[in-house]
């Protein structure tokens, strides 16, 4: 009794605490358009801005998953909010371009150290209803999401975009003093962890990063120039923030849905239907040029273009063994990673020679439809 007690609560802290890693995350491309503005830079130089986060995440992703196998998920996990509060504080009160890009790479590298071993803490503690455990975690992200829209958005409307990060970082140095005590490991397994190279022999494992890559193309362009494409749309700033505040609490309510769903039709049907609801609705926002359908399609495209992560992390979980589950978890989420990094570079990068809707179509709907179908392509037992 007393062991799941310890259990529950630190599930809660784990939760709790990744709010404060996802208001951060999730809420830089509500501060684009200020930055654009101030630093007198183009979409390009923002789309890198926003992607550089991302990209260092992706690099170092996998190695940290590996570290935390070796040496323990807590003091991985510990090291990566370190790191994260330390880049959230120094963007903040970066006076340049070139700054923001540094405090923006060592966000990224504590990025990478937290990820895989949350994840892994989550899927374990919950290993029973692992669908369910697993998808929790993708709503504490999208939950801190929602409360970073709102704080930067509320900021944006007084013309202050630093200050909202300054008090993400505070909450991050706090999330980081209440782990050190009150989050614990579940016991460790003493066998060698498997290797990068055998991971990917396996073929859902290979299935997996290739439709995260995918999925994550389209969900980090969408988090990135979804606002731009809003404020084009005569929304102001104030309803823009309830729009994403919406999307994103659909994006919170829905993985841990559909993680229980999978359980009962299967992950790979599953991870289907929404990559493919995701890329209708996203395709009826970006054709019909009416702001009050714009923003109805926003928010029932937070409902279905966030649960494939979970998804797909947890069919990787359930390929591998306990002692191999960060490293895998890892290296899914190194690819899901990559593809978010390029996704709004690439998204910027359209924007000029063709229009922001047709950009947007190319880098939210066809991957959506492409992970969709590489899904099926994976093999449950």
């Amino acid at each position: 009794m007393r062991r799941n007690s310890v259990d529950e609560r630190t599930v809660l802290v784990l939760f709790l605490s990744y709010l404060s890693f996802s208001m951060f995350r999730l809420s830089i491309g509500m501060a684009l358009p200020s930055i654009i503005s101030e630093m007198r830079i183009s979409e390009f130089q923002a789309g890198i801005l926003y992607s550089i986060n991302l990209l260092s995440s992706a690099i170092l992703l996998t190695p940290s998953g590996l570290m935390a196998d070796r040496i323990g998920r807590k003091r991985v996990l510990i090291l990566g909010y370190l790191l994260l509060a330390a880049g959230v504080l120094s963007f903040s009160s970066s006076p340049n371009y070139p700054l923001l890009v540094v405090s923006l790479t060592m966000a990224g590298v504590g990025s990478s150290m937290i990820i895989p071993s949350y994840y892994s803490l989550m899927g374990e503690l919950l290993r029973n209803v692992r669908g369910f455990g697993v998808g929790l975690g993708l709503a504490s992200y999208q939950i801190g999401g929602l409360m970073g829209s709102y704080l930067v958005g509320a900021f944006v409307a007084l013309g202050n975009w630093r200050t909202p990060f300054i008090i993400m970082g505070v909450l991050e140095i706090i999330a980081l003093l209440i782990q050190i005590p009150l989050v614990h490991s579940p016991p460790s397994i003493e066998e060698k962890p498997t290797t990068f190279f055998s991971l990917l022999k396996m073929k859902n494992i290979l299935i997996s990063c290739t439709s995260i890559f995918l999925g994550s193309f389209g969900y980090f362009s969408t988090t990135a120039w979804l606002p731009s494409l809003l404020l084009s749309r005569s929304i102001g700033p104030i309803e823009l923030s309830l729009i994403l505040g919406l999307f994103f609490i659909g994006g919170a309510m829905s993985p841990p849905v559909f993680g229980r769903i999978s359980e009962r039709i299967g992950r790979r049907k599953t991870t289907f239907y929404v990559s493919m609801a995701a890329a209708v609705v996203a395709a009826a926002a970006l054709l019909i040029n009416h702001s009050l359908i714009s923003a109805i399609c926003v928010v029932l495209l937070g409902i279905f273009i966030s649960p494939h992560r979970s998804l797909l992390v947890t069919i990787v979980q359930e390929a591998v063994p306990g002692k191999n589950i960060s490293a895998a978890t890892g290296l899914t989420q190194t690819l899901g990673l990559f593809g978010g990094a390029v996704g709004p570079v690439i998204s910027g990068a359209l924007i000029t020679p063709l229009t922001i809707d047709h950009a947007l179509f190319y880098s939210i709907v066809l991957p959506n439809v492409l992970c969709g179908f590489i899904t099926l392509l994976i093999r449950e037992k």
